[in-house]
């Protein structure tokens, strides 16, 4: 959906935030109030040298003062959305992000937005908007709303996009207080963010911004944000926040070999290529197993994440939820007669669609294992194959294909991109 086709609740989202009644309400001590608190209370995580439990206590904080704010949840406050591409999760799981590992994870993401944000505005003429755009804001868009700590309401324009109602008219009203200088920089949109396009005439964006994942990349359409938002982005210098995600798995324990891979990532740099649907098979390991098929009967593996935010702003392995590693049950697929003993294939990728996320697939018993593991890259362009050395062709192969002893210590190919 173009912004020219949105939706009466769109415009109904707007009328609420752009409201000269109301924006003058905002220029009340009240409004003015809540933008004191709201700049304390973020320059509090954003503190230097501030502690884990600091960081963790202000998080908190800074979720208190939206919630009393504006009193209880509205209606609806609990309801996610199925997407063609996943889910929107409700405005209550929404909320809870902002405290959620102990308040790294926003910490993270305001450290960078901040910085990108100061990155351009060092390139803009005096007083020259930086033009942001966030999809899944949730009702209280705590990333964005920091910013005004840092920065004053001429320097930067926000567009927000939450698909929830609730979250929308919360915003609204959130916005409100903010005063009359503030408001008038921000618009938000009540519409499915995956959705999104420029208007005829309009600049694109500086920057976009997407908080919508979970662990692993699962269920929220993450992946499908950032194909969305590369096309509304400046083709020449715009920033993704996150600037990529990683997915890595473990080879499970029958491969005797301690080793990571890396079989998936989505960056601005090849998210415009991404097509949108289906498997995209990333990764293929060929390899015989020692005895029988039931060797490979329950393979699993476990896949994490990490996420580079935007220069030296990430979050690793145990920094939040939305890089747990997880355990991940391999499905099989059996070609060929149960008796034969035959090389066996695992691959790894990312599916698309209304249950977004990893896979693992073993297919068993093949006749004939191929020369080089097929590699795609999401179906825009094939990985650079390693020079030729031996079995060791691809990036991983068995030297002796008889029994699995050793993995060929061949360095991770990069994605030709």
């Amino acid at each position: 959906m173009r912004f020219g086709h949105m939706l009466l609740v769109t415009l109904f989202a707007v009328c609420l935030v752009m409201s000269p009644a109301e924006l003058e309400a905002g220029t009340q001590p009240e409004g003015e109030s809540f933008l004191n608190q709201l700049k304390a209370a973020s320059r509090k995580i954003m503190a230097e040298g501030a502690t884990d439990d600091e960081v963790h206590a202000a998080t908190i904080a800074y979720s208190r003062l939206f919630r009393s704010t504006l009193g209880g949840p509205p209606a609806g406050w609990r309801r996610e959305i199925s997407l063609r591409n996943g889910v929107a999760i409700s405005p209550r799981d929404a909320v809870d992000c902002i405290t959620e590992g102990g308040g790294k994870r926003t910490r993270m993401f305001v450290g960078a937005l901040r910085e990108a944000i100061t990155d351009k505005l060092h390139k803009k003429a005096k007083c020259e908007p930086v033009n942001v755009i966030e999809v899944g804001s949730g009702p209280y868009a705590p990333v964005a709303l920091a910013m005004w700590a840092f920065f004053e309401p001429c320097q930067i324009r926000f567009t927000l996009i939450d698909i929830h109602l609730p979250s929308a008219q919360t915003l609204s009203d959130l916005i409100v207080l903010l005063g009359k200088s503030v408001g008038a920089s921000i618009r938000v949109l009540c519409q499915d963010g995956l959705e999104i396009g420029l208007e005829h005439g309009e600049n694109p964006y500086d920057i976009a911004l997407a908080e919508v994942m979970g662990p692993a990349l699962r269920r929220e359409p993450q992946v499908q944000a950032f194909v969305a938002l590369s096309h509304i982005l400046d083709q020449e210098e715009g920033v993704m926040i996150p600037d990529s995600i990683q997915l890595t798995a473990t080879l499970p324990p029958l491969f005797g070999v301690a080793a990571q891979l890396r079989f998936f990532e989505i960056s601005l740099k090849n998210a415009r290529e991404f097509v949108s649907t289906g498997h995209h098979t990333t990764l293929k390991i060929a390899f015989s197993p020692t005895a029988g098929s039931d060797q490979v009967s329950n393979l699993s593996s476990v896949i994490g994440a990490h996420l580079r935010l935007y220069r030296a702003w990430e979050l690793t392995e145990g920094d939040s939820q939305i890089t747990l590693s997880l355990p991940h049950l391999c499905s099989i697929t059996h070609r060929s007669e149960p008796h034969e003993v035959g090389p066996y294939a695992m691959a790894f990728g990312y599916r698309t669609g209304p249950d977004p996320g990893p896979f693992c697939h073993v297919t068993a018993n093949l006749h004939h294992p191929p020369a080089l593991p097929v590699q795609e890259v999401m179906e825009a362009g094939t990985w650079t194959a390693a020079a030729a050395e031996g079995d060791c062709a691809a990036r991983f192969f068995w030297k002796e294909r008889a029994a699995m002893r050793h993995l060929c210590e061949h360095t991770l190919v990069q994605p030709a991109l």
